[in-house]
């Protein structure tokens, strides 16, 4: 970290071996063990550095024993309503492949993203909120929200999955 004019570790000690070839980046707390994390924590407390942007203080989700146990899935995210544009928003940028749910009669492939290191392929499942168009769509019939459900773990090259969206003139007339 840059303090006072010298780049320094978290236990404050100026950090010698910089040189041209050193190559910097964002530190991330998700690839660091969690004690490390408190401690560059406690020590931004004790100088009392408030960062710009959520750095080290960032959420991290551990996981539980109960997400151990499944090892394919994880309800932590699940039974939450969400908003779709937020949400296509937050996939784009965090590298996640979504396709926007409209109140039709078709299927959709779950949220996506591939994680190549580990040979995976997450996909966050959701579907569109709503059974009145116009109120609960847009004007294109975009749903406005989202219910989610399990996050699930793949083999990267699995077939990817799909679920059916049954929200057109089909659904709304089934006797």
């Amino acid at each position: 970290m840059f303090y006072e004019g010298r780049i320094v570790g978290r236990d404050g000690h100026v950090l010698e071996w910089l040189d041209d070839s050193t190559h910097v980046r964002l530190w991330h707390p998700m690839q660091e063990e969690p004690g490390e994390v408190l401690a560059w924590r406690d020590w931004l407390a004790e100088l009392e550095i408030r960062q710009p942007f959520k750095q080290a203080h960032r959420e991290v989700y551990l996981l539980t024993d109960a997400e151990r146990t499944t090892r394919t899935y994880f309800n932590r995210f699940a039974a939450h309503v969400i908003k779709q544009h937020q949400f296509d928003a937050l996939c784009a940028a965090r590298g996640w492949k979504n396709k926007l749910r409209l109140m039709v009669d078709d299927g959709y492939p779950p949220a996506t993203r591939e994680l190549p290191a580990r040979g995976l392929r997450a996909e966050f499942w959701v579907e569109g909120l709503g059974e009145n168009y116009g109120a609960d769509t847009t004007e294109a019939g975009t749903y406005l929200y989202l219910a989610t459900d399990q996050i699930r773990f793949y083999n990267i090259g699995a077939r990817e999955n799909y679920a059916y969206a049954g929200g057109g003139y089909a659904a709304r007339f089934r006797g």
